[in-house]
């Protein structure tokens, strides 16, 4: 894993497949959940933007799926979180991320 400040390590993470259900879409997304981290929010990568077709428009505050620009979605300043329950069937695997991660 590399950290912001370009400190590398090998550490070992736990991964699962979800899906992520956003303005009427479906899309299936791998996570990898570091085991020691506590309390972290889900952070979505550029991976997921691309998947997903996801535009950010930063100077209007805005984004849109690259499918439907004429339809664009306000950005929002506090997030609905829905909680989901955990399945005791997580596959554990030891990577190293991306460089770029």
């Amino acid at each position: 894993m590399s950290l912001a400040d370009g400190h590398k390590s090998e550490v070992e993470v736990y991964t699962t497949s979800v899906v992520i259900r956003l303005e009427e879409r479906v899309i299936r997304t791998q996570l990898i959940i570091l085991p020691y981290a506590k309390g972290n929010r889900t952070l979505l990568g550029m991976d997921f933007l691309q998947k997903a077709g996801i535009v950010l428009n930063l100077k209007h505050r805005n984004w849109f799926f690259s499918d439907s620009p004429h339809r664009t979605y306000d950005f929002v300043k506090e997030a609905i979180i829905q909680e989901v329950q955990s399945r005791p069937n997580l596959e554990e695997n030891t990577c190293l991320l991306r460089d770029d991660e």
